[in-house]
Formats: structure tokens, sequence, C-alpha cells
């Protein structure tokens, strides 16, 4: 699945860190947020909630990088509950990741949906009142196609990079397996013969 959102934040924009700012998630209907991308204290970052909390967050835009522009937002995700899954984030036209997460991707038996917009929590981290916060959304896109979902990236080539580390990542899975037992090996099986019976 390719999902596709320009986002833009005025150069007024304030940061109201440490209280928790969402500006777009993907959730599962009746269950936790999956993936998350906060604003924090400024820029963009992918916060993966897969486990039901943070796992791990990669800042993928800059608080410099985001005031006064838009920015274009490609996500690539195999939604699966086992190893197969996988959630790649480009950004502005770029073939290559900003993010990339290979493993789970979502909860078991459950539909995963977008959501957009100015989400925040925590907010008794701070004193108040809270100012306005506005984020601007545009060309949300979701396809099974990367070519329908975003007209400004350069599709062939993400996919042929994409392929290439699926690849990899195979063999890298691959060898762990065969590491993990050696007499699954045809060589090893030859040479040490009695510590496969």
């Amino acid at each position: 699945m390719w999902t596709h959102w320009s986002i833009y934040l005025p150069e007024n924009y304030p940061i109201i860190f440490p209280v928790k700012v969402a500006l777009g998630q993907f959730h599962q209907r009746n269950g936790h947020v999956v993936w998350m991308f906060q604003n924090g204290n400024g820029g963009y970052t992918v916060d993966n909630q897969t486990n039901g909390g943070t796992l791990e967050t990669k800042k993928i835009l800059s608080d410099s990088d985001m005031r006064g522009k838009w920015n274009d937002i490609l996500v690539h995700v195999r939604w699966d509950s086992g190893d197969d899954g996988f959630f790649q984030v480009y950004v502005n036209g770029e073939t290559s990741p900003r993010y990339s997460w290979f493993g789970r991707t979502k909860s078991p038996n459950k539909e995963v949906y977008f959501k957009y917009g100015v989400y925040r929590s925590f907010v008794s981290r701070r004193d108040g009142p809270e100012p306005t916060q506005v984020a601007l959304f545009s060309d949300l896109k979701a396809s099974r196609s990367c070519h329908k979902a975003a007209s400004r990236f350069d599709c062939v080539a993400i996919e042929n990079d994409f392929k290439l580390r699926l690849q990899q990542l195979e063999s890298e899975r691959a060898q762990a397996r065969l590491f993990a037992n050696p007499c699954n090996s045809a060589a090893y099986r030859a040479i040490m013969p009695s510590q496969c019976e």
C-alpha cells in the first residue's frame, strides 16, 4: 500500500514541547496507534509504536525543513503482524527512504487507517493555555500503486531500490537461519557429520 500527503507548517508555527503533537498517524481500528508522525521539539519524526508504545523514532525533517515550505511524504507499507511487513518513508521526491523498517507493522487481525491533523496529548506537561497550531495538508492519496499515489516521486527508481534492499534482507535472514542451525549446510554436514546426527 502506498500513502502520500503534503504538509505545510507556517513560519510562525509554535512548538509546544513537551506536549506531544502528532501531525499524522496510522491507527488500528479498535486498537492502538502503530505509526505516528510527531512534531515534538520541531521537525517531523516517525514514531514506531507497533508494540503499543514507542519502539524507535527517526527524525525525517528538521524544524527549518518544515517552516514555510510544503513537504511531500510517501509511505510504502505492507501491513503484517509477523516478520513479513515493512514500512518505508520517502521525502520530497527522494528515491531512498529516510526511514526503513522491516518486520511487524500492525497487530494481528487489525485494520489500519490513516488520520491527519494536529493531535495533542499530554497537554498537562505545560502550563496552559496552549497557542493555536496550524498545519496544512494537501494531496492525500492512497493506492496499491506508487504511480497512482505519488506523482512527484520517481516510482520506478523507488521500486528498484526497494527490491534490492528486500533481496539483501532476505539473504541476511537466510544466513541467520543457517547459522542458527549449521546442520542445514551440506558443507558443514560433510565436515562434521557426527555433530548433526
